[in-house]
This record gives C-alpha cells, sequence and structure tokens, in this order.
C-alpha cells in the first residue's frame, strides 16, 4: 500500500539512542527542507520499529515515533508552542541520514527557531484514523440547554465552554462494526474530573480532544489533550468489547471547545488526519456545508484549533501531575463553564 507523507533530513549524524533518552531541540538549520508529498510504501500500514520500506525512493528503517513541535526563543530558551504534529524517526540504510517523517504535515514552524522532539522507541500506525467525534446520547449544551447530540443539525446553536454562541454547519457519522483497538471509545465515569463531572458516562473517539484538567478553558489558549492521554485516570478506560460502535462528527462553523456532559471537549477539528477517516462523499458533503472547495477545507476556521494541541505523551504528563496534585480531595478539574442566556440565541 501507498501512503502520501512529507519528510525532512537531518543535516547532521545524531547518534539513533540520543533521539529517545530525553526531548531534543532541533534548530532549523539543523534540519533540511520539507519534502513531499513522498510515497511510503508497506504492506499494512502498521510501521513497526526495525522494519524496512521504501520511502520516496530510499531505503529506510523505523526507529520510533512521536510528536514535533515548534519551538520559539523566550529569555534565551527555547520553548515549545503552537500545535504538535505526529512524526517518525527513520534512518535511510544506505546513507545512514536520519529522517522526519510526519504522517499529516510538518509542524508550522513560522516565527519558531527550533524543533522540539518528543519520540519513543514505539512503532505508529498509518490506517488509524484521527476521528474526532462523540458517540450518541452524550449532551452538548446549547442555549435551549442540554441536547442529545444525534439531535442536533445544520444551522443547530451551541455554547462553548466561555458561553459563547457558534452554529453546527453539519454533522457527520461513521460505524464501525468490528471497531479495531484505537477505533474503540475512550469511557470517562462520572466523576473522573471531581464533582460529578462529567454529569453522565461520556464516551468519545481515542483522539477526540479535551481541555488538560487545571488549565483555563476560559483563556485564549487553552491545552487540548486527546482522550486516550486520559486514561491513566482512575475513572478513564478504553472500551475493550468487540461490538458496534458510533461516532457522531459536529462540525462547527469554527473550532470549538463545546460543554459535553459538563467537560470542556472540542468540535470536530478539520485536519488531514480526520479528513483521512472520511470518503469521498463524506469530504464533498463537508466542504458543500462549510461552503468552500475541498482543496480549501485545511483554511476554514474550523481547522484552525481554539487552543494548544498536545500530543499524548505530553499531556499525559500534565494529566498525572494534575491527578497527583488534587489527590483525593475531588477539586474540578476546570472552573464552571458559563451558563447560557436565559434567551435562546436564534
Amino acid at each position: 500500500m501507498s501512503y502520501s507523507l512529507q519528510y525532512q533530513v537531518l543535516h547532521f549524524a545524531l547518534l539513533s539512542a540520543s533521539f529517545f533518552s530525553e526531548n531534543q531541540t532541533l534548530l532549523l538549520s539543523d534540519v533540511g527542507i520539507t519534502s513531499g508529498p513522498a510515497a511510503l510504501e508497506d504492506n499494512d500500514g502498521k510501521i513497526y520499529v526495525g522494519e524496512q520500506m521504501t520511502l520516496d525512493g530510499r531505503t529506510v528503517e523505523m526507529l520510533g515515533s512521536g510528536t514535533a513541535q515548534p519551538g520559539i526563543d523566550l529569555l534565551g530558551l527555547v520553548v515549545p508552542t503552537g500545535s504538535a504534529v505526529d512524526v517518525m524517526v527513520m534512518k535511510d540504510v544506505d546513507t545512514g541520514e536520519k529522517l522526519l517523517v510526519y504522517p499529516e504535515g510538518p509542524p508550522n514552524l513560522l516565527s519558531a527557531i527550533a524543533v522540539v522532539l518528543s519520540v519513543d522507541q514505539t512503532g505508529y500506525d498509518l490506517t488509524v484514523t484521527g476521528t474526532i467525534c462523540f458517540c450518541p446520547d452524550t449532551h452538548i449544551l446549547t442555549p435551549r440547554g442540554r441536547v442529545p447530540v444525534q439531535d442536533l443539525g445544520p444551522g443547530a446553536k451551541v455554547l462553548d465552554y466561555r458561553g459563547t454562541a457558534g452554529t453546527v454547519a453539519t454533522i457527520l457519522r461513521s460505524r464501525h462494526r468490528s471497531p479495531a483497538a484505537g477505533q474503540q471509545p475512550v469511557v470517562i465515569d462520572p466523576g473522573a474530573f471531581g464533582e460529578g463531572l462529567p454529569h453522565r458516562r461520556l464516551k468519545v473517539s481515542p483522539q477526540h480532544r479535551i481541555c488538560i484538567p487545571g488549565s483555563d478553558p476560559h483563556g485564549p489558549d487553552p491545552l487540548l489533550a486527546p482522550a486516550k492521554g486520559f486514561t491513566g485516570l482512575p475513572q478513564v478506560r478504553i472500551r475493550q468489547a468487540d461490538r458496534p460502535v458510533t461516532y457522531i462528527h459536529v462540525v462547527t462553523e469554527r473550532h470549538m471547545l463545546l460543554v459535553a456532559e459538563g467537560i470542556p471537549a472540542e468540535s470536530m477539528l478539520i485536519g488531514d488526519r480526520s479528513l483521512r477517516s472520511l470518503d469521498k462523499a463524506g469530504r464533498r458533503k463537508l466542504a458543500r456545508a462549510l461552503g468552500v472547495a475541498d482543496a480549501a477545507l485545511d483554511r476554514h476556521p474550523a481547522a484552525q484549533p481554539c487552543g494548544r494541541v498536545l500530543g499524548v505523551r505530553e499531556a499525559t504528563a500534565l494529566i498525572e501531575a494534575w491527578r497527583i496534585r488534587v489527590g483525593d480531595t475531588g477539586e474540578r478539574a476546570w472552573p464552571d463553564h458559563q451558563q447560557p442566556p436565559l434567551r435562546a440565541v436564534s
């Protein structure tokens, strides 16, 4: 099978083990220009450490995977900022060159001085899409109160965590009769985030992003983490049962931090990986609903994250720090969301 990816070549010989000892900061002068789209040829899209395959005519070997994030200069220190993207670290078998391979596109390095890597010696599954969606019967806050997600439709008004109204552009659905491990929903039980939050059991896709506990969803740049990064908490788990799952994608006219069962959870972010979860008909429906050409979906406001998107590794560390800090106090993970206005927004 062929997968379209982008990659950069490192300009120096860094020992493979050094990638995985701690976060690595690579100055922009350390990496080459982004090449691609380039074809990666692999039998099944499941890339294992040590596996060899062909990328852009090169024979490459998989070393590990993780995230890459832009780095800026702050008082003489390089600080990661902006959205983290998935990255695979590979080696050209013939030349020994190290490659940074981006399944969903490279990080946005505008105004950055470095690339900050956080990688492990783990493989990567190109077949798992970044579906961002809710399971049916999830209650979403609207100006008229809580509404089951399956009852929302185009033009419906919803509220973000600040109490600001937004509009649903379209609702998409997908069904998996026998979901793979990466498609099983994350189950969040009541009280997982303190004081009865969520209000009811919440089920979302593994890549669905939720605000990091202890951070401010009311702020201009909330920290957003994939739901699977919360599974270290006692009342959060990945469903194991092999039974069908239906996912409902809520696409709003701008990316929003919705209120789902009382907790801040995103609407669908239109990114490369989430778009790969849609067939051609789904992409056409989405483009029509947003009033843009298919090729321009990535420039729509629904494709611009409403906060800082974190990778699983960074998110897990922040979530664990919050868990240790609050212990069994029952402290809420986030400040109260803004209540809906008394009169419905038309």
